[in-house]
């Protein structure tokens, strides 16, 4: 066995290899943490990220089913005005079948929220399609003037509801009103 005689030869045979050997080792293991966690980090950023994307796609697609049932609403009210200006009972009875058919559309397409703005819609169009049975010697409907402003108001209380002007306490709390009842506003 060698014997050391001076520090600097114990330095020079032991430590310094030893050294040499350990402090790149602890720097690789310290890289190598460093690393991991870097990756760990941009796998949770990454997963934020998609998660952010899909809540998005999702509020996306919520909205166009929206718009959809709002349009199937629209176009089953213009079904109801058109068959009112119909004299052909066969075919008024056609275009109501149409904004019947519109109605179902509504309900699956409309978010289970919004059940309270479906309602309204539904029973808007009731209202309308009950107004057209009665007719006068011109096969008109008696109420003619009614159902056109109630077409209008209708259209605008759901695009001021897309908009969020009209929010959905509104239609939770509205009173259904006859279309006898209709007060038609007038400028004088």
């Amino acid at each position: 066995m060698r014997r050391y005689t001076s520090n600097m030869d114990f330095a020079g045979n032991v430590l310094i290899p030893v050294f040499s050997i350990l402090v790149p080792t602890v720097v690789a293991i310290w890289l190598a943490r460093s690393e991991r966690r870097a990756a760990a980090e941009e796998r949770v950023e990454s997963q934020r990220r998609e998660a952010e994307q899909r809540g998005e796609e999702e509020r996306r697609r919520e909205e166009e089913r929206t718009e959809e049932a709002i349009e199937h609403a629209l176009d089953a009210m213009n079904n109801l005005v058109e068959a009112g200006y119909t004299d052909d009972v066969r075919k008024a009875a056609a275009i109501r079948l149409r904004a019947a058919r519109n109605v179902s559309r509504i309900y699956s397409v409309m978010k289970a929220e919004d059940e309270p703005v479906a309602d309204w819609i539904a029973n808007e169009l009731g209202v309308i399609s009950g107004g057209l049975e009665n007719r006068d010697a011109y096969f008109l409907p008696v109420n003619l003037e009614q159902i056109v402003w109630r077409s209008g108001h209708f259209s605008s209380t759901l695009i001021d509801w897309l908009s969020g002007r009209k929010d959905l306490a509104w239609f939770v709390d509205h009173v259904p009103v006859a279309l006898e009842a209709t007060e038609i506003p007038r400028d004088e």
